[in-house]
């Protein structure tokens, strides 16, 4: 692999991510669920499952209950601890925003690269 592939793979590796949490805010608004169930949403994806891992899925979910998004509940299942998460009303709002929120990333990032890189 050449050097600039492997500099893409990084970005599209830190993009993937942030899709991630819109993917994953939207998995838990559907139903209350637990990271695993979100992982294996997120590898069944052609894009995201490439690039987001395991312990991502579990930063994700950690960062977003520390922001305000989801809430988890533990509970004891076959011997096992689970967390299962839920929505709060500001990852719900998130969610109902989700289009405007990437229409305007998509847009700041095509200002972004013009300003940089257009000569």
């Amino acid at each position: 692999m050449e050097r600039t592939e492997m500099r893409g793979i990084g970005i599209d590796r830190d993009m993937a991510r942030g899709i991630a949490k819109l993917v994953i805010l939207s998995q838990i608004k559907k139903s209350r669920t637990y990271p695993y169930a979100l992982l294996r949403c997120i590898k069944g994806h052609p894009f995201l499952g490439r690039f987001v891992s395991k312990s991502d899925v579990y930063n994700i979910t950690t960062a977003l209950e520390k922001d305000g998004y989801i809430k988890g509940n533990a509970r004891v299942s076959g011997g096992k601890l689970q967390k299962i998460y839920t929505i709060t009303p500001d990852g719900a709002e998130v969610v109902k925003n989700k289009d405007r929120i990437i229409r305007r990333t998509i847009s700041d990032f095509k200002k972004l690269i013009k300003e940089e890189f257009d000569e």
